[in-house]
C-alpha cells in the first residue's frame, strides 16, 4: 500500500503521532510500575503506546528527512537528511 501525502499533510501526521506517543509514554510507564497491570483500559493505553511508536518510527524514517521538535511553535519540523554513505 502506498499513500501521497503533501508536505502539511506529513507534518501534520508526523506532529500527531509525536505528540501522542509522547502522551501515552507516561501512561504506558505507570501501567507497567502498577501492581496490578491487567485493568482492561490500562493494557489498551499500553499496547496503542507501543503501536504509536513503531508507526511514528516508521512514517519518519520513510519520509526521507530528519524531525525535530521546534520549541518555538512546538511542533514537529522536517530536516533534511543528507543522503548516507
Amino acid at each position: 500500500m502506498q499513500i501521497e501525502l503533501n508536505d502539511d499533510q506529513m507534518a501534520l501526521l508526523v506532529d500527531l503521532l509525536h505528540t501522542t506517543t509522547d502522551d501515552l509514554a507516561e501512561t504506558s510507564y505507570e501501567i507497567q510500575e502498577s501492581e496490578s497491570p491487567d485493568n482492561y483500559a490500562g493494557v489498551v493505553l499500553h499496547q496503542a503506546h507501543f503501536r504509536m511508536k513503531d508507526l511514528y518510527k516508521t512514517v519518519t524514517e520513510q519520509s526521507g528527512y530528519l524531525w525535530v521538535q521546534n520549541d518555538v511553535t512546538q511542533r514537529m519540523e522536517p530536516r533534511y537528511r543528507p543522503p548516507e554513505g
